[in-house]
């Protein structure tokens, strides 16, 4: 299976999840924003603030969860660096996202203490992409999120054509 491939499987999970969950897309617009696993507590609070009644979950569309990284053999697993992320944070931000009108976002990265574990992220996706994407859409449907954003940076090269 190529690159392209994939990623027109992957679009058509991501989809499916949302229909699954009888969400339907805000026609014309999207804003999205992330919360860091660094800056869980500031970020519940600026998404609870009001500027005269106006607050994010008026603007919002989606929200990325930036909670999860990959792992070498294709998985994920919650990041571990900062405050401990569990199950029960992650409900809480989906239970506002649905109160809101807002799509809550796994979100994959690839970032450490010194910079963007590019050979982490290839191992993934290039090396274990069935099991990398199989991964991703078991986890969002267990956790009842809205789909998947993956944020993986880095300088290298891989097996992805170009």
């Amino acid at each position: 299976m190529n690159l392209r491939t994939s990623l027109y499987l992957c679009a058509v999970a991501f989809h499916l999840i949302g229909v699954l969950h009888g969400q339907e897309a805000r026609e014309g617009r999207r804003v999205m924003a992330w919360v860091p696993p660094y800056a869980v507590g500031a970020c519940k609070e600026r998404l609870n603030e009001s500027f005269e009644g106006i607050g994010m979950k008026d603007g919002l569309t989606h929200l990325g969860l930036q909670f999860w990284k990959p792992t070498a053999k294709g998985g994920i697993e919650l990041v571990d660096r900062f405050k401990r992320i569990d199950e029960a944070t992650i409900a809480e931000f989906r239970k506002w996202g649905d109160a809101h009108g807002v799509r809550i976002m796994l979100c994959v990265y690839n970032g450490t203490a010194s910079g963007w574990d590019w050979e982490l992220a290839t191992s993934a996706f290039d090396e274990h992409r069935a099991d990398f994407v199989e991964t991703l859409v078991s986890e969002t449907l267990r956790l009842k999120l809205d789909g998947i954003d993956l944020d993986l940076e880095g300088n290298g090269s891989s097996m992805i054509p170009r």
